[in-house]
């Protein structure tokens, strides 16, 4: 778990937790109060920071550093006993630095300029640009305040002020309405045509904001309501506000994970994605990018410090301090506590707290002493931990109702089951996907379901020390009844003798054609980018007639053996990692695996010797010894062998 933070680059863990990072390994040692692996036995310090932009103009306005300790409920999870959550830090430092909107105001001279002019475009008086409904809607949100220098822009619009002014620009008028509109409709038609599902959130925007109809080959046509509705005269229909940032939501939702399509899809549909993205990008990095004074209120700094660690907070000369005080207070802090006697704990700080100290202090003038200190800390980042949370939730849930209907599991893992599947519900309804945040992973739990995040660092430092006591607990859980499963899974239909293959599998636990389903979109994507199916080949090995069916027949079949192969053949342990595995084949891979697999299957449909009535054997085998790389990061220096058995 120590860090090595490598000045102006990246952290890099000098421990190499990455490779032994998996629950079990957290459970039996990490958090093993009984291991001597366990970080138990040294002060858990957790940190976060807040700035008010990014680097490297990154000012650093808060730090807390808080001291809790979670050793004698983490003790009680692994006796099997109740626990109470910490409530309050046992010590540590906040630090508060001087934060003074004026004096960045230059910084945001293009921002406020760029939202000036659009409020002077669009939302001054209603000419031929706007729409009566998105004028009014965007003239309430993006206002001006009167001075002694004339009127100016205002510097501080809320989230929701952004994102309705956004979506009132998005629908202006009815020609940009239908550009936007045709790839909205694209992207739809694409995850309809992939067949990816849609969240009910995700649907709820559609029916609020789109129009849809359906063409007479079947296929449904979507357009962006005009907007005329929400306006009778000049007066706003209450649900205005509603609809426009649930414009903005809708693009923002298709162009981003789970449905926009990445980059190593290529083609038209990560074309369609980009294009949203793009539109979406450059608002929020013009007009409506964060301003200082927006971000002051976001991260609730005349709130901080909370009230009950007023006596924990750095000042000079009963002062504020400024950045670099508060950076040389903070490793003052930590040096106080000793070399290898504290460990600090904190949610992505190796991609960006850890960072944003050493390049801050090196840019203020910290001495290297203590930049050279802070580099030699234990660190465990809580986002590992959350991702391996996630994980098991996205597990138990895609196996919740064959568990229940297959297996004479317990009670206790049954309820393990159904809590995941809750979870998981809980998450993608916030986030369309399951994801790592700690705003997200708070309402998973009894104890901070009702909290929300305030974004003062010493009030996240708390509800994340209060949110790791429960994940724990749940880890364990998980990891008991995942052991109950496997004991009784020894029926394995995919089963095989060979060495470092899985030695079980349920039937309902991995189907192949579940995930051939899932893949064979991007698998399709390379294999024609290749040119490597042709439509009379396609047509000769399906039974279909048109050339569009054909390819898909073909190519499904392809990952249907692909699937069935890394099966049998690979230690992956779960339908995911599978998909996963397999849906990150470089384009050229999957190539290599499917010209050999396309002249089996051409050379099986070949006529045949004869050898008196009987037709001579072939051997069904499509794909053989294929070495696909594991979940571990492939390295793009080794190439993808291909033996295939003839």
């Amino acid at each position: 778990m120590r860090i090595k933070i490598l000045r102006k680059e990246k952290i890099d863990e000098r421990f190499q937790i990455n490779p032994k990072m998996s629950s079990q390994y957290m459970l039996d040692n990490l958090f093993n109060p009984n291991s001597k692996d366990s970080i138990l036995n040294k002060k858990l310090i957790f940190y976060d920071l807040e700035t008010n932009g990014f680097l490297p103009d990154a000012y650093v306005h808060q730090i807390a550093a808080l001291e809790f300790d979670l050793s004698d409920a983490i003790g009680k999870i692994f006796n099997g006993e109740d626990y109470d959550l910490p409530q309050a830090a046992t010590d540590g430092i906040v630090v508060k630095a001087k934060f003074d909107v004026d004096d960045f105001r230059d910084k945001d001279e293009r921002t406020i300029n760029e939202r000036g002019e659009l409020r002077a475009n669009l939302f001054t008086r209603k000419s031929s640009k706007i729409d009566m409904a998105p004028f009014l809607a965007g003239r309430n949100r993006i206002s001006v305040k009167k001075g002694s220098e004339g009127r100016k822009t205002n510097l501080y619009m809320s989230p929701e002020d952004v994102n309705v002014t956004i979506g009132c620009v998005l629908a202006r008028d009815e020609s940009t309405r239908q550009e936007l509109g045709s790839k909205i409709n694209l992207m739809l038609n694409f995850l309809s045509q992939d067949e990816i599902g849609l969240s009910d959130n995700l649907k709820a925007m559609i029916a609020t904001c789109l129009d849809s109809d359906i063409a007479a080959d079947g296929q449904t046509t979507y357009v962006i309501k005009n907007p005329s509705f929400l306006v009778n005269g000049r007066e706003l229909s209450e649900s205005a506000d509603s609809f426009f940032s649930d414009l903005y939501a809708l693009c923002q939702v298709l162009s981003s994970s789970p449905y926009g399509y990445p980059s190593r899809r290529g083609g038209l549909r990560y074309d369609t994605t980009k294009e949203i993205k793009d539109k979406l990008k450059g608002y929020k990095t013009g007009p409506f990018a964060f301003t200082y004074g927006e971000n002051k209120t976001f991260t609730h700094y005349d709130d901080f410090p909370l009230e009950k660690y007023e006596d924990l907070q750095f000042t000079v000369n009963d002062q504020l301090p400024n950045e670099k005080q508060g950076i040389d207070a903070f490793l003052d802090y930590l040096i106080g506590l000793g070399k290898n006697k504290y460990i600090l704990v904190g949610h992505n700080i190796k991609s960006f707290d850890n960072t944003v100290i050493m390049q801050r202090g090196e840019l203020n003038g910290v001495s290297k002493r203590k930049l050279s200190f802070f580099q030699d800390s234990y660190a465990l980042d809580t986002l590992t931990l959350m991702n391996l949370y996630k994980k098991q939730i996205a597990f138990f849930n895609s196996l919740s109702n064959e568990i229940e209907a297959q297996l004479q599991i317990s009670d206790k893992s049954k309820d393990v089951a159904s809590r995941a599947t809750q979870n998981a519900q809980t998450l993608i309804a916030k986030y369309e996907t399951l994801k790592a945040k700690l705003e997200g992973l708070m309402k998973l739990h009894d104890a901070t379901k009702d909290f929300e995040q305030t974004h003062t660092a010493d009030d996240d430092c708390e509800k994340l020390a209060q949110v790791t006591v429960p994940t724990i607990l749940e880890l364990y859980e998980m990891q008991q009844a995942f052991r109950e499963i496997t004991e009784m899974l020894d029926l394995n239909p995919y089963k095989t003798d060979k060495p470092g293959a899985r030695t079980f599998h349920s039937s309902g636990n991995i189907q192949p054609a579940q995930i051939a389903k899932t893949i064979s979109s991007k698998i399709k994507g390379d294999v024609l980018q290749q040119g490597s199916l042709t439509p009379e080949d396609a047509l000769m090995l399906s039974n279909k007639e048109d050339v569009k069916k054909a390819v898909n027949d073909v190519v499904y079949a392809f990952c249907k053996d692909l699937v069935k192969y890394q099966i049998e053949n690979s230690t992956l342990e779960t339908r995911e990692e599978i998909t996963h595995n397999l849906s990150n084949l470089k384009t050229k891979k999957v190539n290599d695996l499917f010209i050999p697999w396309l002249e089996k299957e051409k050379e099986d449909l070949a006529p045949q010797t004869f050898d008196g009535n009987e037709f001579q054997p072939v051997d069904p085998e499509s794909l053989a010894d294929l070495d696909i790389p594991d979940m571990q990061r492939v390295d793009e220096s080794k190439t993808l062998k291909v033996k295939i058995m003839k």
